[in-house]
């Protein structure tokens, strides 16, 4: 059994054993809710749906964004020049080391915006290869490989990260700057290059099925990597 489950059902049987014995927080949670269903509609909500309920809470609502934030400091560590570079922009907005930086300002810096994508890219939070079922109509892929309708069809978002045919040869390289306007580039060169790596950033899936809580996301990780120029040691 995963550390995850465990958490979460350890969670269910403690919020269960509080309300046996009247016990209610302040301000309800999630779990507050879910157990409430439990009581009121006990016929459709057992404590194996709240159990997945909470698995999807924790796996989609705090580890994926925790995935990611371990990620981005991982890459900073390992090169001195984007971890000086990135805590170099952060300080030059006149915000004191430990203070809090707006989103609208964190996500306005060039370079840690270059950092984090370049982190989410290189390594997604999310393992699972994000399937698509085929419609009635069928689908035939631009290899001219034909695939029935009904048919699950997934990717592997590490190998889509690193397609050298769209980031080049060194994909698999830690570069935030590959993000950013080249030296030799035209405004329209780089927007065309831009608009090709975009087409194929799929951090956060795509289409009608795109993560709906990406947003939270990437308020919480822009805010904590931007919060006040940090600095980051390796024990």
């Amino acid at each position: 059994m995963s550390h995850v489950t465990q958490f979460s059902i350890a969670q269910l049987q403690s919020r269960l054993e509080q309300r046996e014995q009247d016990k209610y927080l302040e301000e309800p949670d999630f779990l507050d809710y879910f157990v409430d269903g439990m009581k009121s509609n006990p016929d459709s909500v057992d404590a194996k749906l709240v159990l997945n309920f909470l698995l999807a809470n924790v796996l989609a609502g705090a580890d994926t964004t925790a995935i990611a934030l371990r990620a981005i400091f991982d890459f900073l560590l390992q090169s001195s020049h984007a971890m000086t570079k990135a805590r170099s922009e952060i300080l030059a907005q006149g915000f004191d080391e430990g203070e809090v930086v707006p989103y609208c300002i964190a996500r306005s810096l060039p370079y840690l915006d270059a950092v984090i994508r370049q982190s989410l890219r290189m390594h997604p939070s999310v393992a699972m290869p994000l399937e698509r079922y085929v419609p009635d109509t069928s689908l035939t892929i631009p290899d001219d490989t034909f695939v029935p309708h009904r048919a699950a069809v997934g990717l592997n978002l590490y190998i889509i990260g690193r397609n050298e045919e769209v980031l080049g040869q060194d994909s698999d390289e830690f570069r935030p700057e590959r993000w950013l306007k080249m030296k030799d580039e035209n405004e329209d060169e780089y927007q065309r290059r831009l608009r090709k790596i975009n087409s194929a950033d799929l951090t956060f899936g795509g289409g009608s099925r795109i993560c709906i809580g990406r947003h939270i996301a990437l308020i919480q990780i822009y805010k904590a990597v931007a919060a006040g120029g940090f600095r980051v040691k390796q024990d």
